[in-house]
């Protein structure tokens, strides 16, 4: 048996431990497999490490060969650091998701998003 606390925040008797389980602060650092607990950012939660791995790979390749420059969506080319790749068919409406990408930055990629999004009915804010 344990030693007896009481917890630092509300006065509850906690055994083996300052905090109650409702303060008790988890850690950081995950000493179990020696890593930190990370959560994907918005754009990689629906995405597989497969899926990332060829998109990086896409947007690699159109650098090596085509320099810093997007195509353009609605828009005449233009120079531009910040490239993404873009599914030619969108996954929500069935494309593959390791299926064929076209290379834009973000704000052509964004607006290309929110036209293909409102000609399916989807609510897009502005």
């Amino acid at each position: 048996m344990g030693r007896l606390y009481l917890c630092n925040v509300c006065d509850v008797e906690v055994q083996d431990s300052r905090y109650c389980e409702k303060h008790l602060r988890k850690p950081k650092f995950d000493r179990r497999n020696n890593t930190r607990s990370q959560k994907p950012n918005k754009f990689q939660a629906n995405q597989t490490w497969k899926e990332r791995k060829h998109k990086e790979a896409a947007v690699k390749w159109y650098i090596d060969n085509y320099g810093y420059v997007c195509s353009g969506y609605d828009r005449p080319s233009h120079p531009s650091n910040d490239l993404t790749a873009d599914h030619i068919v969108p996954k929500f409406m069935g494309g593959n998701p390791l299926g064929r990408l076209r290379i834009l930055c973000r704000s052509c990629n964004s607006r290309r998003g929110a036209k293909m999004k409102a000609n399916f009915g989807i609510y897009v804010s502005k």
